[in-house]
């Protein structure tokens, strides 16, 4: 199988049926034998509908392209409580807004959804847009349950997807000592069954098997076993879906948002202190400035209210955003550009770079901890880095260095998890730009060489080697080889390894 040989046409809409079915049975052993006690607990739930997907944008190759998945004709069976409010609220939104995904050659890249979407919405059709990733490659991909090992093999004319040690399935949290203590374990499993016909995905049948057990003393525990399954029935021809010349185009038109509002494929939890605070955004941070002062860093319940003012922030307009931030004391003021910062949204960011303009000290703190924030975020935008790139350039050597760090730190993270982003092209123009600096070389050199370390990105290989290779300075060779031993090996010439 080859993801090359299946591929969207932008003039056809793909018909699949989708259907979803979970069962939860609660499960108490005595001994080597299982107990009819509570079996009446057990409970599932099946979920119906037909998809409509089609590529509203698509590269000149056509190997990546921006998909529209329309859900229609929902039914939802719950065999626990046939009255069940997911029935009014949830298959509502599911099929009012569409979800579109960014595919390349079998791999989902992004995922975008109308801001009026619903958590359970947008995890579900999470759900269903997994179904669409067989990237094969057998070393890891992000799926609903995040960052997770993959092997992929072909038996009897079918590409199978072995899923394993998935990060969202074993974590940590305050209970880990408890767990330890009572045997507690988790089990999971999960296969993905893959079939192609002329060109295009056919069909699409992912078995789910999670194991909770726990020893109190009996062995007890609960079992989710899930079913999700696409089925192609048929491809139509359709000259009058209107298609794009942008992907900006697209999603303006179809969702009425940017490219920068993606989400990753990994399922959201909701934690939100929207029902007292949602619109009182400077009434949280008056109630809890305590935790938000620099001095409380470190503290598990400051930790929360971070997270709380994250998402908060994410719901404030600008000028609010550029009150909060006016009146705040400076201690203060040093968390919200942090928060403003890791929201990821372009009206927090503007804020904080309009703020920073304006200011006519220059507050070198102020900048610092914003490139501070830039740099650890764990999903920076393209929007964060093309901002960057524009500001910050006539500064002393002090914040110089911060600011090529993080660029380097940035350049790390969208790559990591997209090889095609568009930040490279402007990323290796700023290096290449950088290097030509006559008048600075020892300096530039150094910057550049520490920007690489952070990248981590085997293209700019050559630059790192010609300098250990002619190293005519001790300080910038042990640091271009410091950078060359972040890479990964196997991408890089043989000769180096």
């Amino acid at each position: 199988f080859h993801e090359s040989d299946f591929q969207f046409k932008s003039n056809i809409d793909y018909l699949y049926h989708y259907s979803t079915d979970v069962h939860i049975d609660d499960k108490i052993w005595e001994g080597s034998k299982e107990s009819e006690h509570k079996r009446k607990s057990d409970s599932s739930f099946h979920i119906y509908a037909h998809l409509n997907v089609t590529s509203v944008w698509q590269t000149e190759n056509g190997d990546k392209h921006l998909l529209r998945i329309d859900l229609k004709e929902l039914r939802f069976l719950n065999t626990t409580n046939p009255h069940s409010i997911i029935n009014s609220v949830t298959l509502n939104t599911l099929s009012q807004y569409p979800v579109m995904t960014l595919w390349q050659s079998g791999k989902i890249m992004q995922v975008y959804f109308n801001e009026k979407d619903n958590l359970a919405s947008k995890n579900l059709k999470k759900g269903i847009i997994s179904l669409f990733q067989y990237k094969q490659d057998n070393t890891y991909e992000i799926d609903t349950l995040g960052r997770c090992t993959t092997e992929y093999y072909v038996s009897n004319d079918r590409l199978v997807k072995d899923i394993y040690h998935c990060t969202n399935v074993h974590y940590n949290d305050e209970y880990t000592s408890l767990k330890t203590v009572l045997n507690y374990t988790l089990d999971f499993q999960s296969t993905c069954v893959y079939t192609f016909e002329n060109s295009s995905l056919k069909t699409c049948l992912c078995s789910d098997l999670v194991f909770s057990k726990l020893i109190i003393p009996q062995l007890t525990g609960f079992r989710v076993m899930s079913r999700l399954n696409i089925e192609l029935i048929e491809k139509v021809s359709n000259n009058k879906h209107q298609i794009f010349s942008t992907m900006n185009d697209a999603l303006k038109t179809i969702l009425d948002i940017t490219p920068d509002q993606y989400h990753s494929l990994e399922t959201e939890k909701q934690i939100h202190p929207c029902n007292d605070y949602c619109k009182k955004f400077d009434e949280f941070i008056k109630d809890h400035k305590q935790y938000l002062r620099r001095q409380s860093i470190g503290n598990h319940t400051s930790s929360t209210i971070f997270l709380q003012l994250i998402l908060l922030v994410r719901r404030q307009n600008e000028q609010t955003l550029i009150n909060s931030l006016n009146n705040a004391t400076n201690s203060i003021r040093f968390t919200l550009i942090e928060a403003y910062i890791s929201s990821q949204t372009s009206t927090a960011i503007n804020v904080v770079l309009k703020y920073l303009d304006n200011d006519e000290n220059k507050n070198k703190e102020l900048i610092e901890c914003f490139l501070m924030a830039a740099a650890f975020i764990p999903r920076p935008s393209e929007f964060l880095f093309e901002q960057l790139m524009n500001r910050f350039r006539n500064l002393d050597n002090q914040i110089e260095t911060s600011i090529y760090s993080t660029l380097g730190a940035i350049v790390h993270k969208i790559y990591y998890d997209n090889e095609k982003t568009s930040i490279i092209e402007q990323y290796t123009n700023f290096i290449q730009n950088s290097l030509k600096e006559h008048s600075k070389t020892q300096n530039t050199k150094r910057l550049v060489y520490l920007s690489l370390y952070n990248a981590k990105v085997g293209l700019y290989q050559n630059i790192l080697i010609d300098e250990i290779r002619s190293c005519s300075d001790t300080n910038l060779c042990w640091l271009a080889l410091s950078a060359l031993t972040q890479l990964d090996c196997t991408l890089l010439s043989t000769d180096v390894c």
